[in-house]
């Protein structure tokens, strides 16, 4: 009995070692598979999407929505938009919060599919099920452009919106293939502007811009892999999403407000602040009060720091809607003590360990629009504050 009982736990042992030995290369071979598809769609989406996309409202007729970069011949970038919406024509831009009977912002009713979230989890996304704001419609007056904002899960963006990116994938991996979703959801701008995703998020692309003794400077990195939007591409930066937490105060201020947050994030290397802030602060205003944000504060009410929305548009990709703005800090002393400690956070390029801030005339920032290497909600972002720097005589 006694021999029995060893050779049965020792069979046991075997068998253990056994599949502890066969898991591991299928582990590897898992993720080896996940890391080369990742790899494929990255090169699509940046190499081909923006042209099928660019060719798809060319053939609906939409070649006026499509955003022409100034200075750059005939090049038009996926992005959807109208004069009224940028440039001299731009009307002030005015958030309206849309609240419930119990004063909470309006949600979305749109299903999750858990499907698509491990698809986006497989390839190295890297995603989690927070609020976020979101497009309910957008409302244009004589003199005002007014934004209705909601809310919805992240995963509930990912669930329709990122249907949108998946459709053009395989729409230019075969011609066969048609874009259904896009022609009922997306096809024009009037389409986009009605929110008729119902979970169009509200994205910002703001453009940091200071002053050296050299010259003007704009912090343009490359996202990393890990961001579903943009992933490998050069942007501005800050570029972001928003948490609904911090409008438990309300405010007139909210471009200014969430660049400040995602300044801190983004190049200052602190923490994601709305995990932070729902888990340990009453204030959803707490952060302000520590430098550099403290100090940028005091700039802005001196006139030496601005804020400025620029324009908006519809990034034709996954038909959010994104606000393009300018953050202008005209403080050398700023620029020469802040821009050695700035680093990068996870939605930078882990290669990129120091952020380096490029002439806003460089060659090299013109080479990257030409080869495409901009995401294109930074490039509409860019080509607006190359206009408003020549405007001001900057």
């Amino acid at each position: 009995m006694i021999i029995l009982d060893f050779l049965l736990s020792l069979a046991l042992l075997l068998v253990t070692y056994v599949g502890k030995l066969l898991k591991k290369p299928l582990v590897r071979g898992k993720t080896r598979i996940s890391q080369k598809r990742a790899v494929e769609r990255t090169r699509l989406l940046q190499e081909d999407a923006s042209r099928w996309l660019v060719d798809y409202y060319k053939r609906k007729g939409r070649d006026a929505e499509l955003y022409a970069v100034p200075g750059y011949g005939d090049l038009r970038i996926p992005y959807l938009t109208k004069e009224t919406w940028y440039g001299d024509e731009l009307k002030t831009v005015r958030f309206e919060l849309m609240r419930g009977e119990k004063n909470e912002l309006v949600d979305s009713s749109v299903e999750t599919e858990k499907k698509l979230i491990k698809y986006r989890e497989a390839l190295g996304h890297k995603i989690w099920d927070d609020p976020v704001l979101r497009s309910m419609g957008i409302q244009e007056t004589q003199n005002e452009i007014i934004i209705k904002v909601g809310a919805c899960s992240y995963f509930q963006y990912l669930s329709t919106c990122g249907k949108l990116e998946d459709e053009v994938c395989k729409c230019v991996s075969s011609p066969r293939n048609k874009p259904v979703l896009r022609d009922e959801m997306a096809d024009c701008l009037e389409t986009l502007s009605s929110a008729k995703l119902g979970v169009q998020i509200l994205g910002f692309a703001v453009a940091t811009v200071l002053r050296c003794r050299d010259g003007w400077k704009v912090i343009i990195p490359r996202r990393s892999e890990e961001t579903g939007i943009g992933a490998s591409s050069y942007a501005v930066v800050p570029s972001f999403t928003c948490h609904p937490f911090y409008l438990q105060n309300s405010r007139e201020d909210l471009g200014l407000f969430y660049f400040l947050l995602e300044f801190a994030e983004e190049l200052c290397g602190w923490e994601e602040l709305c995990k932070l802030a729902m888990n340990e602060h009453i204030d959803s205003d707490w952060f302000l009060s520590h430098e550099p944000l403290k100090t940028l504060l005091a700039l802005h009410k001196s006139g030496a720091f601005s804020f400025k929305i620029l324009g908006l548009g519809f990034d034709a990709l996954r038909g959010e809607l994104n606000v393009a703005a300018l953050a202008l800090i005209d403080d050398v002393a700023f620029s020469e003590r802040e821009l050695p400690k700035m680093k990068r956070n996870w939605e930078i390029k882990k290669k990129q360990t120091r952020l380096r801030a490029l002439d806003l005339d460089s060659s090299e920032l013109k080479q990257r629009f030409l080869s495409n290497e901009i995401y294109h909600t930074s490039a509409f972002c860019l080509s607006q504050v190359f206009e408003k720097m020549r405007s001001i005589g900057k």
